[in-house]
């Protein structure tokens, strides 16, 4: 109740952010208290509110935060601030059944985050990685470029009846792949390959790096086809060419953010290495750098395994086609390398950093281990 000369008026609750302008400090202290005390009462009508409607229409609300472009994580008031916030989601997920808070944080960056926890198991006892399959992928990029033949083919759409198609199907999947790839492609070094286990090979398992190099490889057959009806061999090794780039300098954004011309440095030493390597041939050549980072050698392999330029080979056997590596995408426990442990680039990187596959003459393709190309 506010005293007027002639009257006393009455101010609802939820009149206070405008009267608030209307009234000096002195007048607004006698109404309501602090201005903390106005903010307190309107966040408090609204959580209630919030939590009133959820549990009348008994419902569920889902809040996603997406992951951050550039984190300060050399900022120990930055390292502070996201250990509550954590702790926050963590204690709104114990208090409410029906609100669920979801915060994607990159995976790479986790170290940093568990560094400046002052709590790990309240921070991070509800974290979980997410790890996706390729035929999760496959399905993603799938149901995209339907709905684009639908708009920009819808003749050729309506033939295939590709709106009953179900991609939850190994047998719908595969038909539809099998309507646009080729079985296989002959790739850069004139070794015949499954055109799909081409595609997954050239990415970190992500939906943004399969979206890109589809796209690269619907634009490259277009130009040679004058159609989207089929991808032509050349163009989907064209595409996914002209797409690793891209995927690699998104890759590496981040960190160079973090370390200091990280992208510039790894040039100027990594170039030559043959796909395939020792751990002493990276030795020779990251301890050009490494004192820029104050940094170890093996501290700094952990940091190019975690970027995903290098992966560790499984079992070493020289013959065949294929030899099947370890990346931090496909990888589970804790890193450690020793100095008989076989390193490579990842296939994104082996252009990227100008491999030289000459130096020692050996031509295997190098695939994610434990990932499946089946549809």
């Amino acid at each position: 109740m506010v005293q007027d000369e002639k009257r006393d008026v009455k101010i609802r609750e939820d009149m206070i952010p405008n009267v608030m302008l209307c009234f000096d400090d002195e007048a607004m202290a006698r109404m309501r208290g602090t201005p903390e005390y106005v903010v307190s009462k309107i966040f408090q009508k609204a959580k209630n509110d919030i939590l009133d409607y959820l549990f009348r229409n008994n419902t569920s609300v889902f809040v996603l935060f997406d992951s951050m472009e550039k984190y300060p994580i050399s900022n120990p008031t930055f390292g502070a601030s996201m250990s509550g916030f954590l702790r926050a989601i963590n204690r709104i997920d114990r208090s409410h059944n029906s609100i669920r808070i979801v915060f994607a944080l990159p995976e790479e960056l986790l170290p940093f985050f568990h560094g400046s926890s002052e709590n790990l198991l309240k921070d991070f006892e509800k974290a979980f990685v997410l790890r996706w399959k390729p035929r999760d992928l496959l399905r993603i990029i799938a149901h995209r470029y339907r709905l684009f033949l639908s708009i920009h083919e819808r003749s050729f759409y309506e033939e295939l009846k590709l709106n009953e198609v179900n991609f939850h199907e190994g047998k719908g999947l595969s038909n539809f792949y099998r309507q646009f790839f080729s079985s296989n492609i002959t790739n850069n070094l004139g070794i015949e390959e499954s055109s799909i286990a081409y595609l997954i090979r050239h990415t970190q398992l992500l939906p943004r790096h399969f979206i890109m190099a589809f796209n690269h490889i619907a634009r490259s057959s277009y130009k040679e086809l004058q159609n989207w009806r089929k991808f032509s061999p050349n163009a989907i090794v064209d595409g996914v060419r002209s797409a690793e780039e891209l995927i690699a300098e998104e890759i590496l954004k981040p960190y160079n953010a973090i370390y200091n011309n990280i992208t510039k440095n790894l040039n100027s030493v990594m170039g030559d290495l043959p796909p395939i390597f020792s751990y002493g041939d990276l030795h020779r050549r990251i301890n050009r750098i490494k004192s820029n980072y104050q940094m170890t050698y093996n501290e700094m392999v952990e940091i190019l395994f975690r970027m995903g330029v290098i992966g560790r080979i499984c079992n070493d056997q020289k013959g065949g086609k294929y030899t099947n590596a370890e990346f931090f995408y496909n990888f589970s426990g804790n890193i450690s390398f020793s100095g008989d442990d076989i390193l490579c680039f990842h296939p994104i990187f082996s252009q990227y950093f100008k491999s030289n596959r000459k130096r020692n003459g050996d031509n295997r393709i190098i695939y994610p281990h434990g990932v499946s190309s089946e549809l």
